[in-house]
């Protein structure tokens, strides 16, 4: 437990130090490799933290979440086919994992498989209504297949669960262009300006917004019936 409390500190190699000898004292506590992986994951080490859990796995064959760091591993080291695999038998174990089927989807997605990502993401918001960032996730891996209108209506219900969510509006902007409707883009740029700036990731985007809203609307209106013209 120290070493879960260092790995919420951040503090990796403290964590590490604590979960090896957790595991010295007790060789069978599939939970401390769990642990000992997740710390290695976040320091980038993605080797140790593929070891440890699938060490895990050998102990506890029915233990979900090691499959799915696992995963997320995997995934981390552009092992998409070996992430799905993992995220598979998760799924496998707990059905009702709304994080196992979006993490499988983005997997989808770094395959270019969009279709079946578009439907682990919809399975996660049948499990889960109000998890915002499925929204997210579906509406970008709708907008890659074109379906701009479909796009708009998942980042509109994220914006309603998550009503200070950059990337939401972010999102819906985008699509608005691509739906030849600059001025409900702007509307979201200029909200995103209006949103607090808690971290620098969103203080980025409000620079990023002003941008857009200045590109916007310096830069005439695209032709009727050519949407893929607009600016992004």
């Amino acid at each position: 437990m120290r070493g879960v409390t260092y790995n919420a500190n951040k503090s990796d190699d403290r964590a590490i130090a604590d979960f090896t000898k957790a595991i010295e004292i007790n060789p069978k506590d599939s939970y401390a490799y769990v642990s000992r992986g997740r710390s290695f994951e976040a320091k980038g080490d993605h080797d140790h933290a593929t070891a440890d859990f699938g060490k895990a796995i050998e102990i506890n064959p029915k233990y979900a979440n090691a499959y799915y760091f696992r995963g997320l591993s995997h995934a981390a080291s552009k092992n998409s086919d070996g992430a799905i695999a993992d995220f598979t038998k998760a799924i496998e174990i707990d059905p009702k994992d709304a994080y196992s089927y979006v993490s499988r989807a983005r997997s989808f997605g770094a395959k270019g498989d969009r279709d079946r990502a578009t439907a682990d993401f919809s399975k996660a918001i049948e499990i889960n209504p109000k998890y915002y960032y499925a929204y997210i996730l579906r509406g970008d891996a709708l907008e890659a297949k074109g379906e701009h209108d479909r796009a708009i209506g998942d980042f509109t219900k994220a914006i309603e669960i998550e009503p200070k969510n950059t990337a939401a509006y972010r999102s819906r902007a985008s699509a608005y262009l691509l739906a030849g409707a600059r001025s409900l883009a702007i509307a979201d740029y200029k909200t995103i300006l209006e949103l607090p700036a808690v971290t620098d990731a969103d203080r980025q985007w409000q620079g990023y917004a002003r941008q857009r809203i200045a590109q916007l609307t310096s830069t005439p209106l695209a032709p009727a019936g050519s949407p893929t013209n607009a600016p992004r």
